[in-house]
């Protein structure tokens, strides 16, 4: 940090230890000392991700406290600061964490999210079927320029996207007494999250996933942020399906739709659940910052459902699938009892599962 200099942190760090074997709260050591909090929040948080200070637990009015390690207090002895030496990630099981090793699982995340893998591949597959569809429309001599501007789905040009997997509700699961004459393509509740319809659908989607994906893969870990991706589109999907066939008197066309801002409703919801049970783990200057970045995110969002095409069933069904997913695992990460953890694991993919078997009925299958 340009902003802090080494002999700042080694004063930070004897503060620290002078306050031993109590902790020193920013809070109160910023009012004694009549300096900048902004200043001091960055030297603390310098130190912690050098691994010389960690966190001690929280403290209702007075906040997080901080307290040197063993490298810290070595620092200290040599007077020499060293130059980058992060903690290691803790890797305590559930049934034996206690409130601090909880905490330091937290506010790993969110100081050192790591490389989202999982989210690169993620944008990458959408780049991919993108690219893939240009090819079909250039094989069957379509217009690219249609295809790239979202054109391909009007009445003038084969529908690319339907052919490539869009979810289309009477053949992804059609009435029972059509299922004998249209076979089930439930394949298309997957397909349908990896299609855009045009250019400027796939930018808008992978930015917002390219934008948020490294802090929410780090807070819940790639598996447990594919299984939010994954159970929250197909719940967008599902819900598409269940309210087409609810307004059908209303209007019997029933579009194809594309696109996968379903799993990232789900993300972002799954982004405000981790932060609401997990937020008193974190310092002050972090939690006003991730409240205006959920803040900011959520006006956004909602705001897209008023631009017209735009499915907000998919929407709302991706951030009902979400909330469930993430509540559940939220669960079986943390629970003390084992028991209950397996039970909140297996839980999950009953979520989709669940909304599935509800289009089923629907559609007069049992």
């Amino acid at each position: 940090m340009s902003e802090v200099s080494e002999g700042y942190l080694l004063e930070l760090l004897e503060a620290c230890a002078a306050c031993a074997p109590a902790p020193l709260y920013p809070a109160e050591y910023a009012k004694e000392r009549n300096v900048d909090r902004a200043v001091l929040d960055a030297g603390l948080d310098e130190l912690r991700r050098r691994g010389l200070v960690k966190f001690t637990e929280w403290v209702r009015e007075r906040g997080q406290g901080y307290t040197p390690t063993e490298l810290g207090r070595q620092a200290l002895t040599s007077r020499h600061i060293p130059a980058d030496a992060a903690p290691e990630p803790a890797g305590v099981a559930s049934a034996e964490m206690t409130a601090y090793d909880r905490g330091e699982q937290v506010r790993g995340a969110v100081l050192w999210p790591g490389q989202p893998y999982a989210s690169w591949t993620l944008l990458l597959i959408n780049v991919l079927f993108f690219l893939g569809g240009g090819v079909y429309v250039v094989w069957h001599g379509l217009s690219l320029w249609d295809y790239s501007r979202g054109e391909c789905i009007s009445e003038r040009n084969l529908p690319v996207l339907y052919e490539l997997g869009a979810l289309w509700p009477p053949r992804t699961v059609p009435e029972s007494f059509l299922r004998h004459l249209l076979p089930t393509q439930w394949v298309r509740l997957i397909l349908f999250l990896f299609l855009h319809a045009g250019l400027l659908h796939l930018m808008f989607n992978m930015s917002f996933l390219a934008t948020i994906s490294r802090e929410i893969e780090a807070m819940w870990g790639w598996h447990r942020f594919l299984a939010i991706y994954f159970s929250a589109g197909i719940v967008s999907g599902c819900t598409i399906i269940l309210i087409s066939r609810l307004e059908q008197f209303r209007s019997p066309a029933e579009p194809i739709t594309v696109g996968a801002s379903g799993p990232i409703y789900g993300l972002f919801t799954a982004m405000a659940v981790w932060f609401s049970l997990n937020y008193e783990h974190l310092p002050d200057n972090l939690i006003e910052e991730w409240s205006q970045m959920i803040g900011i995110n959520l006006v956004l969002l909602m705001a897209v459902n008023f631009v017209p095409s735009v499915s907000w069933q998919g929407h709302f069904g991706g951030a009902v699938g979400g909330f469930l997913a993430a509540m559940l695992l939220h669960v079986q990460r943390f629970h003390p009892s084992t028991t209950v953890r397996w039970l909140a694991l297996a839980a999950v993919p009953l979520v989709p599962a669940a909304f599935l078997a509800a289009v089923f009925w629907q559609a007069g299958w049992f």
